[in-house]
């Protein structure tokens, strides 16, 4: 599943890539230049609007229903058939869409708070962090990690089964991120 989320989505679109789901943004509002890409990129437009979902050339264009982000996730994941998996919590930046991480080294750490791009506070207080690929953002299962893990839980009503997305740790190479 590839999905495109138009200007209006922005939060949809990075909970969608909280949950795995394979998720560009298109920023502009600009129906010719959103019907292109996502022909292009083989991928179905998420979007609230009734205009852009009403052209003749939208096929592929899913209308949502609910205006509420959240309300709005449990909506696609149900129609589409998505089932949470735990190891795919995390498993994409929710900043550019990246599905690959790196975990950073001491050393690396220690560049990091000497360019001021990392507090040494958070580096004495976290054990591992881990950096996307695509944008070099960072992250660690810091306050924003667990925030982002009991908001999808609770959308999706799947407390126990979120827990074991704390299992990422063990794959230090192209595992989930979070937090920061």
């Amino acid at each position: 599943l590839m999905l495109l989320g138009d200007s209006m989505m922005g939060r949809l679109v990075k909970w969608l890539r909280c949950v795995g789901v394979d998720t560009a943004f298109f920023e502009r509002k600009d129906y010719d230049g959103i019907l292109k890409a996502a022909r292009d990129q083989g991928r179905v437009i998420v979007t609230l609007d009734r205009r852009l979902a009403g052209r003749v050339d939208a096929s592929q264009v899913y209308l949502v229903r609910t205006s509420n982000h959240k309300g709005a996730l449990g909506e696609l994941l149900a129609d589409f058939g998505v089932e949470f998996d735990a190891q795919n919590f995390l498993a994409r930046c929710s900043k550019c869409n990246a599905s690959s991480y790196q975990r950073l080294t001491p050393q690396e750490l220690d560049k990091m708070v000497t360019e001021g791009k990392l507090s040494e506070q958070v580096v004495k207080a976290m054990s591992k962090f881990y950096m996307c690929t695509g944008c070099m953002q960072v992250f660690w299962k810091g306050h924003q990690y667990e925030s982002a893990k009991e908001k999808i839980a609770d959308v999706l009503m799947l407390k126990e089964k979120i827990v074991a997305a704390d299992d990422f740790d063990s794959d230090d190479e192209g595992g989930g991120g979070g937090g920061g």
